[in-house]
């Protein structure tokens, strides 16, 4: 995993010294939530396959903290599931329940929909997904583009 400031790639391992320390996983989404809160984008590997076909695994993915006003269907967002466990699903809805901003989010390969997730658990957006063709090729993707729409590529 690398974090990306304004004009470098920095190994976040290697910069904080964390390659021989052991964090667990609320440590390692503490972290994350840090990170992103401070305005820093974030990287990080795609490991599950919740969201194939569009993330098979393996694709590194730029993420970032935006207004929770901002956020559309369609988006894949880093979340903070009722379990404190971090999760990457798309956007389906966005809705006001109880007087507090949700949004409905779904993985790609699921059938069942999340919990609502509340604004305060939306730990941030991916704004990019660079994947890697059997080639060797990367492909770049912004999820900003006004052209980006669903799973169309």
């Amino acid at each position: 995993m690398f974090l990306k400031t304004s004009s470098q790639k920095v190994n976040p391992e290697a910069q904080l010294g964390l390659s021989s320390l052991t964090m667990s996983e609320p440590e390692k989404l503490g972290l994350f939530e840090d990170i992103l809160n401070d305005g820093i984008s974030l990287r990080v590997k795609v490991t599950g396959r919740s969201m194939a076909p569009f993330l098979r695994g393996g694709e590194i993915l730029t993420i970032k903290k935006v207004p929770h006003a901002s956020l559309k269907k369609g988006d894949l967002i880093f979340f903070k599931a009722r379990h404190g466990l971090p999760i990457l699903h798309r956007i389906i809805k966005k809705r006001l329940n109880n007087g507090t901003n949700s949004v409905q989010t779904k993985g790609d390969a699921l059938l069942a929909f999340d919990e609502p997730v509340y604004e305060n658990k939306v730990l941030g957006k991916v704004c990019a997904v660079e994947k890697t063709d059997p080639d060797g090729k990367v492909k770049f993707i912004n999820m900003e583009s006004s052209h980006f729409i669903g799973r169309q590529m």
